[in-house]
């Protein structure tokens, strides 16, 4: 029924449009602009996936680049995170060799940084050697790690070396398994079984499990000299990540999403931690509400999830420039 879906597109994104800077390249920047006044850092993303020919990867190469010179001179303090499968991963290494060179000499000469996400898809290993090759010459890229990935001491002393840059987050990957952490596959959602424990009290046992995989994670990074950000949409779990330790409080760079609550922002704030805002623009916006946006909105997930389903045209939905 075309009108349902209409109103689903509708109601989806009025949802998420909070979530997503806008579907310009402007946007993101006005978002970026509005984060130095508040002394806050940006990462951004583009939102446009689905990349299965070079030509698209060319252009999300392209774009990216528009996006560094911009913010370059406007001498914004914001990094770009890109998923190696918008650069033709899944093409081959070939294409994204074509393409990931040239937005890393775009920023080789400023502070920014290039954060290659983990993603379905894509194994881990398989990302490591990507970020190793390209690490020998570009020191400004980095790499985000899945906080239950399976990250042993040999595993660091394999692929990682001292001032590396790696950012883990259980945002992304909210339903992976240990069992599941070789690669960014997803599984049935990990934490304590129910024993009769009230919601409240499972939450708790959950946080305290996730936790616990962070500040083993955080303390074998930084015992090796690597540079570590956390991307986290409970703030909770960052105000005791940052409150473990002196080190954490000052060292970590922590990252949340956009459309994280003002209250909640202002209190991380208050802390004196390096803080930036993980912001993503564009109108390939439902695939990023499924497998972002799922952590703590389920129903919006469910309903974006019809909207890829139906596989209509969302570009409607844009934010409207201001």
């Amino acid at each position: 029924m075309p009108n349902e879906h209409k109103i689903i597109k509708g109601v989806v994104f009025r949802l998420v449009q909070k979530r997503i800077a806008g579907p310009t390249l402007s946007s993101v920047l006005k978002e970026a602009r509005e984060n130095d006044r508040r002394e806050l850092k940006t990462t951004m993303t583009f939102l446009n996936d689905g990349v299965d020919d070079s030509t698209k990867a060319r252009y999300n190469a392209n774009a990216y680049m528009q996006l560094a010179k911009q913010a370059s001179r406007l001498n914004l303090r914001a990094d770009i995170s890109i998923r190696p499968s918008q650069l033709g991963i899944n093409i081959n290494h070939g294409t994204l060799d074509n393409c990931l060179p040239d937005l890393l000499d775009s920023i080789k000469n400023t502070n920014m940084r290039v954060w290659l996400e983990a993603e379905n898809g894509t194994e881990m290993e398989d990302l490591f050697g990507i970020y190793r090759k390209y690490r020998k010459e570009y020191r400004n890229i980095g790499i985000e790690i899945p906080v239950m990935y399976d990250l042993e001491v040999g595993t660091i002393r394999k692929m990682l070396r001292p001032n590396d840059l790696v950012k883990i987050t259980y945002y992304s990957y909210h339903d992976i398994r240990p069992a599941d952490a070789g690669g960014a596959r997803t599984g049935r959602k990990r934490g304590p079984e129910k024993n009769g424990m009230s919601a409240k009290e499972e939450a708790r046992q959950a946080d305290k499990y996730i936790l616990g995989h962070y500040i083993s994670k955080i303390s074998k990074l930084l015992q090796a000299g690597v540079t570590v950000a956390v991307l986290e949409h409970n703030e909770k779990l960052i105000e005791k990540i940052a409150g473990f330790s002196k080190e954490y409080k000052k060292g970590l760079i922590f990252e949340v999403p956009l459309g994280f609550s003002e209250k909640k922002l202002a209190k991380l704030m208050k802390m004196k931690i390096n803080l930036s805002v993980y912001t993503p623009y564009g109108k390939d916006w439902p695939s990023y509400v499924v497998n972002k946006v799922t952590a703590t909105h389920e129903r919006i997930s469910r309903l974006a999830g019809r909207v890829l389903e139906q596989g209509e045209d969302v570009s409607e939905y844009g934010k409207e420039e201001q």
